[in-house]
């Protein structure tokens, strides 16, 4: 895990090590008490990396579950800790780094008694190489905590003790593509039902069967499973003004709702399901019997222009 200590940017310093070692303890110290141990900590660990940044910043939002999953994939190094500042709060931190701009990545090594900047792209990749080039901390994969697994086949549905929720979603939407981060929505929101298996089915590679079994014609749709009793939310409709995404509060509504019938439909078995998507109406335009509905989540506004061009390419099939 990461800390959320204090508030800050910086840069390279040209102070001397005795002197920047003390003005750091200083100010860390100073921050607040409830993190003095933490502080100390830092300054005792061989590395330590330093996400600056700002909550009103944008680009920080857009970095945060970013450094979440990169300082899961750390926090098992016993030579590595992964730390955030908040520069709005640490005027005295920002000034002695001299950070002028939020986002900002820094790694100390205290056995050099240097601070190094990353000036790169901030990819999850080129951090990681970062990293891992200027310390002897390694990632492992194995540290991640994963509550939901991929669905490949429906030998990966019937082989569960539990009551499952499948989570019907495209890899091409953005809303889903960091399905594997310890912080995303899925992740947290299986998190508080245990007693439920979460699951994610891309439609794309699940194969056929999966979606002709529970009668799904909607990404994103969520089909709850339990002895008798079936529940689906958005599965069967295909309108593309309002069932074109699912957000974590409706995700986490349907699951304490689950056993009532104020958010989606429920069903004692298949059969009755697939009678039920039988017997439906068309509604023009609005729906279609067959096919899949499949639109990005998104706004253009959200998007940069290699996220635009790829969702265009993506809906025209290239």
């Amino acid at each position: 895990m990461y800390w959320c200590l204090f508030e800050c940017t910086g840069a390279y310093l040209s102070f001397s090590s005795m002197k920047l070692l003390f003005l750091l303890w200083a100010l860390l110290v100073a921050a607040s008490h409830r993190d003095i141990s933490s502080t100390q900590e830092i300054l005792e660990k061989p590395y330590t990396f330093i996400y600056f940044h700002a909550d009103d910043c944008q680009f920080c939002q857009a970095f945060n579950p970013d450094f979440e999953y990169l300082a899961s994939l750390y926090n098992a190094s016993k030579n590595l800790q992964m730390v955030r500042i908040d520069g709005r709060k640490h005027k005295d931190l920002v000034q002695l780094f001299g950070v002028t701009s939020f986002p900002t990545l820094k790694l100390y090594d205290a056995k050099e008694k240097q601070i190094i900047s990353y000036n790169n792209p901030r990819s999850k990749e080129n951090i990681r190489r970062f990293i891992e080039e200027h310390s002897d901390a390694v990632a492992t994969e194995t540290n991640l905590e994963q509550n939901v697994q991929v669905v490949e086949s429906l030998a990966d549905i019937d082989t569960s003790s539990k009551p499952v929720l499948l989570a019907f979603v495209s890899r091409r939407s953005l809303d889903w593509k960091d399905y594997f981060y310890p912080n995303h929505f899925y992740q947290r929101v299986a998190r508080e039902f245990p007693q439920v298996d979460f699951k994610l089915v891309f439609y794309e590679s699940a194969g056929p069967e999966v979606m002709q079994k529970y009668h799904v014609s909607n990404i994103p749709s969520l089909v709850f499973l339990d002895t008798n009793y079936i529940k689906v939310f958005n599965s069967y409709s295909t309108n593309q003004l309002v069932n074109h995404v699912i957000s974590e509060d409706a995700l986490r509504h349907f699951m304490l709702h689950v056993r009532e019938e104020e958010q989606g439909k429920s069903f004692a078995t298949e059969a009755d399901l697939g009678a039920f998507v039988a017997a439906m109406d068309f509604e023009g335009h609005m729906q279609r019997k067959g096919g899949m509905n499949v639109i990005d989540s998104r706004t253009r506004g959200d998007m940069t222009l290699e996220e635009e061009y790829s969702a265009l390419l993506g809906s025209i099939g290239l």
